[in-house]
């Protein structure tokens, strides 16, 4: 139904069957219903979908891991089966909603609010002006609502903790996968996700030097922040070892046919500029993988 009313998961069925006796509904006409939006949902959370294109998108949602988005996407499947919603507008759409739930988890906004705003939105949908309708219907949310500016998200990850991010793969992904035409998988693939800058240097005079006289201060804020993590197959291998030898040993970044580590092995150095320099860099793409809408 189109009524945004949310009720709890144990009272799915009661909620249901009032829902069924209160309208009178044809018993068949709901079992058509239910048939239809069970092979939408079957597309987008069992990845059951034909099309390459939006099966992508699919997967997108999953690595996002939720699931209160999925009664809107549910209403987006159904007018694009019943041509109202053209394709590309369809995946424009999808876009918005994956950069709106991205950006706000980067920014720590807290998602009980999440469920409502999905639950009610395509109440804002015009359908002759589907994209923008939608698109309007995001950027003008406020407060705890709101879709997080370019200037929110560069502020957060200035400092952010990416390496205890929930999404820390789907993120470093991305951002690998932004140069790829074939893209990497972080869950299939032999990667791990390795701090430049070591956790450990409390006895390590040539990281301690390399930081400067502060370097206590730079490890503990910088440590796990975006600037300072990549993606490596030699984790091991590179364990605490300095930088010159992260960079050119046998392992080290400058074989490294990962694009993340290019700019890494044109350092000379690895410090508090260098961590802030790879950041705004990375920030930047993330931008526009994730960007805030225009309309």
């Amino acid at each position: 139904s189109d009524t945004g009313y949310i009720c709890k998961i144990n009272n799915v069925y009661e909620n249901f069957k009032r829902y069924y006796l209160d309208n009178n509904c044809e018993k068949f006409a709901v079992l058509k219903d239910l048939f239809t939006y069970a092979k939408y949902y079957a597309c987008i959370d069992l990845l059951q979908e034909n099309d390459d294109e939006l099966k992508l998108y699919w997967q997108e949602f999953k690595k996002l891991d939720s699931h209160v988005v999925y009664p809107f996407l549910l209403k987006l499947c159904d007018d694009y089966s019943r041509q109202i919603l053209i394709k590309e507008d369809f995946k424009k759409i999808l876009q918005v909603v994956i950069s709106y739930l991205w950006r706000r988890a980067i920014c720590e906004i807290p998602t009980n609010s999440l469920s409502k705003t999905f639950a009610t939105l395509y109440q804002a949908v015009d359908k002759d002006d589907y994209v923008n309708s939608v698109i309007k219907a995001f950027v003008f949310k406020s407060s705890y609502k709101r879709f997080p500016s370019d200037y929110e998200v560069r502020e957060k990850l200035q400092t952010k903790d990416i390496y205890h991010f929930r999404l820390r793969k789907y993120l470093l992904e991305a951002l690998e996968n932004y140069y790829h035409k074939e893209p990497i998988d972080l869950n299939t693939a032999n990667y791990t996700i390795e701090h430049i800058m070591p956790q450990n240097i409390e006895h390590n005079l040539s990281w301690q030097q390399m930081l400067g006289e502060d370097w206590q201060e730079v490890h503990s804020l910088y440590l796990h922040t975006l600037g300072n993590l990549t993606i490596t197959g030699y984790n091991a291998e590179m364990s605490n070892k300095s930088f010159v030898e992260k960079v050119n040993g046998e392992s080290g970044f400058k074989h490294s046919h990962l694009k993340l580590n290019e700019s890494i092995a044109q350092s000379d150095v690895w410090n508090k500029k260098a961590i802030q320099r790879r950041t705004n860099i990375l920030t930047d793409i993330i931008l526009k993988i994730w960007k805030y809408p225009e309309f």
